[in-house]
Formats: C-alpha cells, structure tokens, sequence
C-alpha cells in the first residue's frame, strides 16, 4: 500500500495539472488542492483551503464572469472546461486550461466540483507570438516541443512543425497530404474530434484529449489545445493546435492501476518475510507466506495479536527504540535483531521498516533478512582468525607446537589436545606439544603402521572421529577418562607431516562444525609447522655460512681500507665514473675541493662540475675512453659547490669490472689555480714592470722638461746679477730678483703637486672638512689666480647659501686652483673662463666652463690619470699631474667629477662635493 501511495504522489509532483475539488454553489470553496500548486502559483495548498475566498479572489477581474459561467454549467452538464487568468504569488497573471467535472453520490446527485488546471502561459504567449511576427512564429513553431499545427474547416493539415515528425514518424510531406479525422484519430475519438470541429468553426476555443495513429501503428496520446484564426469580420480562416505528448503520464497512470494489483500478489508471494503491524499498538494485520515460513507459525496464531504478545522479540527492550526511530525518521534500515521462532529458536535478522499510512492510520511495514548461518560463519571465523593469531607467537619449532595446542584448548573450548609430528626416518610419531584440562600423557610410542586412531589417521590421510571410544576396536587406550577422540591430520604439499589429536571425556564431543573450524585451522597450522622447520634449516644453514662470510668480509675490507687510504691520502681529487659519465664515488680530497658530501655528488654527471661551455668536451673525452680503452687528459674550467671556477687537470682513466663489459673511469682532479695564479701573477708583474718603466720615462722626461726652463732663468738671472750688480740700478736687480723668486715658486709647485700625487697613490687623500664660507674662500682664490692672468678674465657667479659649508679648505683650494689654472691655459688670448657656484643643503656645485682648445673624445677616458696630456696640447706647457690631483681631492670628499667637451668649443668640468662631509 505504501508503494501504492508514494507512486501516485510521485505521478502528481511530476504532472503539470493541479488537482483539485470545491463546493458546488456559492463562492465554490476549495475542499482539497493538490501539493504541485505550490510549484505553479508560489502558493501553499493551506491557503487555498483556508480561506474559501483565496481563489476566486486571485481571478483576473476581465475572466471572472466566464469562470463562474462555466462552474454554474457543472451540475448541470456534467463538464466544462474554461480558460483564465490566476495571479501568481509574486504578483504576475498567469494562464490557466480548467477541465471541471461533478462528483455525484451512489443516488446520482452532485456532492462537489473535482477538476485539474494546467498552466497554459506558454501556449498562450505562443499564440500571441504567432500573432506578433511571422519570423517569429516560424521560430517558435518549429522549436517548439509540442506539436503545432494549422487545419482548415474539414480538419486538412495546412501546415506542420518538425515535432510532428517525431512524434508520428511521418515525413512533412505526408502528413501536408493528411486529414486528422480520417488518418490520424483513432476511430473511438472521431465523434468528439467532429465536435470539437465544430465548435472550433464557432469561433470557441476547445482543450481536450486525443489518440492518434504514429505510422509504426504505435498509439500517441495528446493533451491538445485548439484555436480558430478568424478574420476581423470574424470569419473562419483556419485552426491552430498544439498537441503535448502525454503517452508517458498516461501509461503511468495506467501502471498505478496495475500496481495495485500488482501489490497484493507481490507482497504475499516475496520470499522476503514481511509483516505490516499498526504503529500505535503493535497489532499485526498482514504478514506473508515468507514470514510464516521463518517463524513457523500458522497466519491465524498472529493476525489480530500484537508483536509484545507473541514475545517475537528476543530482547523487548530494543523494540522500544526501534519504534520510536521509525517514528522519527520515517524509516530504519539493516538494524540487527535477535526473534525467536515458535519452537523457541533465536534466528538472527536484519530488519528495514518504513512508516505508512492505511486508512488514515500509521502502520510499519517490516521486511526481515535471515542472517544466522552468516553469523554462525562469522563467529567461525573470528575464533579461527585469534587461533591463527598464535602461529605468529612463536620463535622456535617447540614453542610454535606450544601455541598451536593452547590455540584449540583455548579458542575452541576444547577440553585436551596434542600436536604429534611425523618421523618417517624413525617411522614414528614424535609428541612435540599438548595442553588441555587433563593433559593426557603417556611414554608408550607410536608408529606410524601400529595401531590407534592417530596413526591411523596419518596412514589414511583424512581425519578420522569416534564418538565413542569404547566401540571402536582401532582405539588404542592411553587415558581413563578419554571417552570421545578426533583426530586431524596436518596436510602439506609433501603430505602429512603431523596430526592435531583432540581428546574429551564427553561421548560425542564434537560437532560437524568443530570439525570445520579444526580442519580450517590445521592448514594453518600445517603451514606454519612447514615453514618453521624450513625456518629452522636455514637458520642451521646460516650458522655454517656465518664463519666463511666473516672471514671474507674482514679480508674484503681490509683490502677497502688499504684502497681507501691511498685514495684519501693523495692530493688530488678522485672521482669513480660510470661509463655514462655518471659518479659512483669520491675520495676525502674531492669533498675538500669542490665542497660537496658523497649523498649530494651521488649520480650526478661529471658535466655538472664542469663549466657550461667545456661540457660537450667532457662527454666526448668518456666516450672516447669507454670506447677505445686509451687514457686521456686534458685541462678544464671546473666549478665548486658555491659556483665559484677554477683551472683543473683532469686525468681519465678505464677500469674494466669483473661482471661487466662496459669499463668504469677513474677520473683524476688536479686544482691549478695555484700554479695558473703564479702564472698570471708573473704576467701582472711583468705588465706592471713595463707600465713602472713607462711612468719613470714620463717623470724624466717632464722633470727634464719642467725644471730646465726655471732653472736657466734662474741661472742668468743669478749670473746678470752677480756680474753687473754694480752696474744695474736697485730697480733692475729687484727685477731679477723677482725672476728668481717667481721660477722657484714654479718649481715648488711642482714638487708639491709630484708629492701630493705620491703621497696620494701611498697612503690616500684625508679630508679635514671645517665650517668655512665656500662663497668667500672661492672669490678669494679667483682673486689669486686672476691677478696673474693678465690677458683672460675669469667671471665668478653663486647662487644659493654657500656660508655654511663643511669642507676641506686645502683640498678645495687645489681643485679650484688646477681647473681654473688650465681653463685659462687652453683659452685664446682675452677669453673669458666662467666659474659657476650653487649651493643646496646638501651638496655644492662647480662648474668650470671655457672656450678653449676643448679636449679629443679619445683622451676624455684618460684624462684624470697621471702624466696624461691631450693630443691636442701642443707646445702649451703642462705636467700630466693637475686633473689627478683634483680627482683625487674630488674623491676624498664624497665627491664626483665629469668633464664635457668638444674640440675648438671648449670645455665645462663639473664637480659635486657633499658640503656636509665627515673627516676622511
């Protein structure tokens, strides 16, 4: 019944209509609305039923005179059908098909409305679309899933969509040629097909139900909705018709029928034992064969008697729970349960309930799955997964057939048990172990062809069982008590190698179960018996190999340790390739050089030490020693673990191995950074030597240059004065004098600028920065120099506070002194040197700027060093000495200079100095 109910619930939350019922008169009140309303309107079916007015009052207020109309036909005529507008919850309209029916009493008079509505928004909005635009109706007619098609007044098809063609199985074509009352309708539904024609040339709209002929003669229902097309005069043009394919709703609503039918006989004839029982008591009111079967009870000892009544429950208690987890959820399922049969058995079963309702009343249908032989076998094997447990306790031969017998005493519960192994040497028995509440014991042997039932067993290879000892003439007595014997023999590959020989003071102590429980674990134990004697054997066998495998192995690292002492005791690195170049193994200097441990340098390619433009180099030179067996050396670029190069010798060298054909490299690593650094320090030496030679040339030669002039002025000058001083007045000896004075200042300059160079390149410039006013110290010096430059001017101009400068006067001084002293030097005659100062908080500015010479692009990259001259210069008189020395004042101070400069345009110096500078 519950499968019943939940498919016709199923069928009405997947169909589109909404069923519903109402009062015949007044407002017609809903008395019952299906749940899909929900899905259609937004509303919930409470509202329609509590308020007699929800619906009536949800009408489209231009549709409410032709509902009521149609509802007021019902009792009359039976049916109707209707077509309006109800507003959905979120304040839309939408339309509805209304199929109206009178439910009548077994007297035949009407008791209420019942009737189905189907949502027809769509089909409407199609027929406005239709209207609208052709393009549009072509698109929407031939996607559309429901059939459409166009018929004149004698029901000819005048046009066709592509669903038709699906559906039916005819071409376009053939159905353009068609009739839908002589081709397709099936004969039954031509009289109401006619009158739905008829209405339809009216002018009225008409829903129904029609049953056509596909062409593979297969029968389709259609839920259809036909239109007249009428002119504005209203005369009849053509109908259009949209048939929805309902075959499957349909058969669903014929498969209910027979489902109910189908119930009864499926649920008395399932060989699942099921039983429906009313929830509030308990009361069975229907069981099945199956469940009779499982019990044993006849259908009159539990129909009409509740479940606590027939004490079917093994334990009451749990019932409890059950019920009120099926109360809660609706259901339970696989719960595992303990019910006793009428003879008192406890079957163990798993029990699935669902909650229904029958009659308006909640009922549990229960369907039960016996599963005590599978619980049997669980227990089986549980007790034979802990003996097996036992096997794997043991460490010797002795105490494995210790835990073998304690296992069966123990998890069987069997009262006394022996392991017995065979000798066939001795063509005996051997007792190895036994445990048991008596312990049977006895010296007396046994042979494997004497008498007894073990020896018996062993011959047979089978177990063998007697109930009762007493009668049976193989026994061969041993023990008083023992009454009942089973013996199990433990089978191998190679046959039976011992027996497992149960004793009990019972008559018929064993059942068939126990000996399927003791076979299974034989095997067991049989193999693990099997193993430990091989165990034991190897075990022997190891021993003996033991000496020799010492004795070798301290020969062989002997001969590792000589090996390895030469390896790690040379200086050079060696390396153990394979013949893919790859590395096997390093020695200690190997680490030393290149930084890395064994683990990290292990499989890695020689080509990785090697830099990235040698590696071709070094993987041809392997190959070529793996394939001609010829030593090779050769010199490579090698790189350490942090990256950094250095010049290598490389040795390589095959070895062949025993086992292999391919020989392994030893590769031999010589660092020459030593000798290649003394070879490069020669060369720097040796390029220095000739630069020393080149500068003392220079000196010479400028000394010889710079001192020759000033010292013959002072010559004759000395000379004039000596001879003719009582000749010349005061005037012109102090003239002479002034010569002199004026050429050993020049040579004292001279002399201070090669020392202030020499003390430079020794010790370096140090900086004394002072508070001082840079504007006033600059005009000072400007003041200095152009009191000596007759011919030139020199144009001073600042910008910014320069009053608070922190620099080295001295060293400022020799910078403005060299740069202007040589921008009026390379000026023409009365040209004009500018000297531009600015001043920021941070930093103050020069800029030297003349219309000289200018200075050649090719000596500007040289220009600041010592005894440079310009290609240019001439025969203008110079030392080399002025722009190294304001270089280096410049760089003592934090500070930067750069020159620009054209040939014949002149030259600009620019120098930036931090005027916050510390002592340097």
């Amino acid at each position: 019944m519950k499968t019943i109910q939940n498919r016709f619930k199923q069928i009405i939350a997947s169909s589109n209509a909404v069923i519903y019922s109402a009062e015949l008169q007044g407002s017609h009140a809903t008395t019952f609305i299906s749940d899909n309303v929900k899905v259609q309107l937004g509303y919930e079916p409470r509202e329609f039923m509590d308020d007699p007015k929800f619906w009536c009052g949800h009408i489209h207020p231009e549709d409410s005179q032709h509902v009521f109309n149609a509802m007021n036909h019902v009792p009359k005529y039976g049916y109707s059908s209707v077509d309006y507008r109800l507003q959905h919850q979120d304040g839309s309209y939408h339309w509805f098909h209304h199929d109206l029916m009178c439910s009548r009493d077994n007297e035949g008079k009407p008791t209420e409305i019942v009737g189905f509505w189907v949502d027809i928004t769509e089909r409407k909005q199609m027929e406005q679309a239709l209207e609208d635009s052709d393009a549009k109706y072509r698109e929407i007619f031939e996607a559309a899933h429901d059939i459409i098609l166009l018929m004149d007044k004698d029901c000819n098809i005048l046009e066709v969509n592509h669903r038709a063609e699906i559906l039916l199985g005819y071409s376009k074509a053939e159905l353009l040629q068609m009739n839908t009352l002589q081709h397709l309708s099936v004969p039954e539904d031509r009289v109401m097909m006619q009158q739905v024609n008829d209405d339809l040339i009216k002018g009225r709209c008409r829903t129904y139900t029609v049953r056509w002929k596909a062409k593979d003669g297969s029968i389709v229902h259609f839920e259809a909705a036909s239109a007249p097309r009428i002119t504005s005069g209203e005369a009849f043009i053509s109908t259009i018709c949209t048939l929805r394919d309902i075959t499957e709703r349909k058969g669903a609503e014929d498969a209910l029928k027979r489902s109910e039918r189908r119930f009864t006989t499926v649920f008395d004839n399932s060989p699942v034992p099921t039983v429906i029982s009313r929830l509030k008591d308990g009361q069975i009111v229907d069981i099945n064969d199956a469940f009779l079967k499982l019990l044993g009870y006849e259908r009159e000892a539990l129909i009409g008697y509740s479940v606590s009544e027939l004490n079917l429950w093994a334990f009451p208690e749990k019932r409890f729970d059950v019920t009120k987890t099926i109360t809660e959820k609706g259901h339970i399922h696989t719960f595992e349960m303990q019910a006793r049969t009428k003879s008192g058995e406890l079957r163990y079963l798993l029990e699935s309930a669902e909650l229904i309702d029958l009659g308006d009343e909640a009922h549990i249908v229960v369907m039960l799955y016996d599963i005590t032989e599978r619980k049997q076998a669980e227990d089986e094997l549980a007790s034979l997964y802990r003996a097996t447990a036992y096997l794997f306790k043991a460490g010797s031969l002795l105490n494995l057939g210790q835990q073998i017998v304690e296992a069966v005493v123990r998890e069987f519960a069997y009262a006394d048990c022996g392991l017995l192994l065979v000798d066939k040497d001795a063509n005996k028995l051997v007792r190895l172990a036994r445990t048991g509440e008596y312990a049977v014991s006895t010296d007396a042997p046994l042979y494997l062809d004497g008498l007894g039932l073990v020896p018996h067993a062993v011959r047979a290879g089978k177990i063998v069982y007697t109930p009762d000892v007493s009668a049976n003439t193989d026994y061969a007595t041993n023990d008083s008590r023992t009454r009942c014997e089973l013996v199990v023999p433990l089978q191998t590959t190679k046959g039976v190698l011992g027996v497992l020989d149960l004793q009990s003071a019972d008559l018929n102590a064993f059942s068939e179960r126990d000996e399927r429980i003791l076979v299974a674990f034989a095997e067991r134990a049989a193999a693990a018996i099997e193993i430990m004697q091989l165990y034991e054997e190897v075990n022997l066998s190891a021993s003996r190999l033991e000496g020799q495998v010492a004795q070798r192995t301290m020969q062989l690292q002997q001969a590792k340790e000589r090996i390895e002492t030469i390896l790690n005791n040379t200086g050079d690195a060696i390396v153990l390739l394979n013949s893919d170049g790859i590395i096997q193994q390093i020695n200690r200097p190997f680490s030393q050089l290149f930084g890395f441990i064994s683990d990290e340098i292990f499989h890695q390619p020689l080509q990785f030490l090697v830099a990235p433009n040698q590696t071709e180099t070094v993987i041809h030179v392997i190959q070529s020693v793996t394939a001609t067996r010829v030593p090779n050396r050769i010199e490579l670029v090698m790189r350490d673990k942090a990256g950094t190069p250095f010049d290598a010798d490389v040795s390589f060298a095959p070895v062949m191995d025993y086992d292999s054909q391919t020989p392994s490299i030893i590769c031999s690593i010589h660092d020459m950074t030593l000798r290649k650094q003394a070879q490069e320090d020669l060369r720097y030496a040796l390029k220095k030597e000739i630069e020393l030679n080149l500068l003392k040339s220079s000196f010479v030669s400028m000394v010889s240059h710079e001192f020759r002039t000033p010292l013959a002025v002072i010559m004759t000058s000395a000379d004039l004065i000596r001879r003719y001083s009582d000749r010349m007045s005061v005037e012109k000896q102090n003239e002479q004098f002034d010569r002199i004075n004026s050429q050993i200042y020049r040579l004292t300059a001279l002399m201070e600028d090669v020392l202030t160079i020499s003390k430079g390149d020794i010790t370096g410039i140090k900086s004394y920065p002072e508070k001082l006013d840079l504007e006033a110290l600059s005009r000072l010096i400007v003041d200095e120099i152009q009191s000596s430059a007759k011919e030139n001017e020199i144009q001073l101009t600042v910008s910014g506070d320069c009053s608070q400068a922190n620099l080295d006067p001295k060293l400022f001084r020799q910078i403005l002194y060299n740069l202007l002293s040589n921008a009026l030097k390379y000026s023409p005659d009365k040209g004009i040197v500018r000297m531009e100062l600015s001043c920021n908080p941070q930093t103050a500015i020069v800029r030297i700027i003349d219309q000289g010479i200018g200075i050649p692009e090719a000596d500007q990259v040289h220009l600041f060093e010592v005894f440079h001259r310009a290609a240019n210069v001439g025969k203008i008189q110079g030392t080399g000495l002025g722009l190294a020395i304001v270089k280096q004042a410049v760089e003592a101070q934090k500070g930067t200079i750069t020159v620009e400069s054209k040939i014949g345009a002149g030259t600009i110096f620019t120098v930036v100095i931090p005027i916050t500078a510390t002592k340097g």
